[in-house]
């Protein structure tokens, strides 16, 4: 049995003599990527730093808070912060203000559609767990030319999902193999599976830019983003035959072709050239109108903005006031359950679903 801690460094294991320990084990690990290792730690051999692990307990479940691997908040500090903004109420304009302000975005209010998508970023960030039979996690589909401040969006992803992925078509990342996984032989010789994309991300969201550019296997890409959205599940076709949990949202950002000159004309399925049954498993779907005046202004604050994220995988420590919304959030997501809705909602939720 192979493992690996947080960072991907592979622990050694000892061999486990009990049969039906190691079924055990092996059930858990064939579907879920993350599982929580509960035991007593006793240290030997000072000075020399060597320890023994006796397991106690295997958690298949884990929660965003043991994803999110951020040192405990020992002070209580960002529980305080919690603590004020629930009272008052309105914690989800709480957290959109935050990152406004602290990106350095102004102007939203004369961009009504990316405003409306910064909303369903933070809602999105919030959708967990699975149902016995349907993921519960919300997708979102942005449509719009280059330079409306899409990259916000994703922006907005990254910091508030306890785990996230961002690929883009440019760089050759979105393959079946490279979303699902691909096989490999362990140390023991068996075959296993490495897993791509969808199931790292699991717990959180995978960002795909640019998809317009996709032309290899784009039909079985949507058969894949289709039941991963509705199943909860990828499976890897490959020698390994492996079925991986992938509780994730999808944000897809694509371009019109008549945007960015890969076709003319007004058939509005052709130019975003996604089937209409894979329209309806997404949960909000906008299209940024082209506005050039406008597309200058924004991405002139956006990047403004992104300077102050320009650390992300650049060495540098994340900022705190990020690591404090992910924390936020996965606290709400691990514990509370339950969501009263008005009757305004309830009446408004039986209109629609008729």
């Amino acid at each position: 049995m192979i493992l690996q801690d947080h960072s991907r460094a592979e622990i050694d294991c000892l061999t486990i003599p009990y049969e039906l320990f190691k079924t055990e084990i092996s059930d858990h690990f064939s579907s879920h990527r993350f599982v929580v290792f509960r035991g007593t730690i006793l240290s030997v051999g000072v000075p020399s730093n060597i320890y023994l692990f006796f397991l106690h307990e295997i958690e298949p479940r884990i929660t965003p808070e043991d994803l999110i691997r951020i040192q405990p908040d020992i002070k209580g500090r960002v529980a305080k912060k919690f603590k004020k903004v629930s009272k008052k109420g309105g914690l989800l304009r709480w957290i959109k203000k935050t990152i406004v302000d602290e990106i350095g975005i102004m102007g939203l209010n004369k961009a009504k559609e990316l405003d409306a998508c910064l909303d369903f970023m933070i809602l999105q960030s919030f959708s967990h767990g699975k149902s016995e039979k349907a993921s519960m996690k919300l997708h979102s589909l942005v449509i719009g030319p280059p330079g409306v401040g899409k990259k916000l969006l994703t922006m907005t992803a990254k910091i508030l999902n306890p785990v996230s992925e961002e690929i883009s078509s440019t760089d050759g990342k979105i393959t079946l193999a490279g979303l699902v996984g691909s096989a490999g032989k362990a140390k023991g010789g068996n075959i296993k599976s490495s897993p791509g994309y969808l199931p790292r991300a699991s717990g959180g969201v995978v960002c795909i830019q640019d998809f317009h550019e996709i032309k290899q296997n784009r039909k079985a890409i949507f058969s894949l983003l289709s039941k991963m959205m509705e199943d909860g599940k990828v499976i890897d076709s490959t020698a390994a035959h492996w079925i991986h949990e992938a509780i994730t949202s999808i944000h897809l950002d694509t371009n019109k072709y008549s945007q960015v000159g890969m076709m003319s004309g007004t058939n509005t399925i052709k130019d975003i050239d996604i089937p209409t049954n894979i329209l309806s498993r997404f949960d909000f779907i906008i299209d940024i109108p082209r506005n050039i005046e406008r597309q200058f202004e924004i991405a002139d604050m956006i990047n403004k903005g992104e300077r102050t994220l320009s650390s992300y995988g650049k060495g540098e420590t994340e900022k705190e006031w990020q690591r404090d919304l992910r924390r936020i959030v996965a606290y709400v997501r691990t514990y509370f359950n339950d969501v009263t809705v008005s009757s305004d909602v309830s009446d408004y939720i039986s209109e629609k679903i008729k």
